[in-house]
């Protein structure tokens, strides 16, 4: 706690959410769960990010 309270105070507040953030932060998180997936639920084609799709749908479509 008086760690987070330096902190704040280094970064010039002193309120008690900006500490209690600094504290959340401060914590270590829980080990992540291993999951393990079935073949059957995997994806044959993990899809992609194609934004020049998006704008051509875009220019092709009229709002008015």
């Amino acid at each position: 706690v008086e760690a987070a309270c330096q902190e704040a105070l280094d970064h010039g507040v002193s309120s008690a959410a900006v500490i209690l953030n600094i504290l959340a932060r401060s914590r270590d998180p829980a080990p992540a769960a291993i999951l393990s997936i079935p073949q059957a639920l995997k994806l044959a084609h993990e899809p992609i990010a194609d934004c020049a799709r998006y704008d051509s749908l875009r220019r092709t479509s009229s709002h008015g």
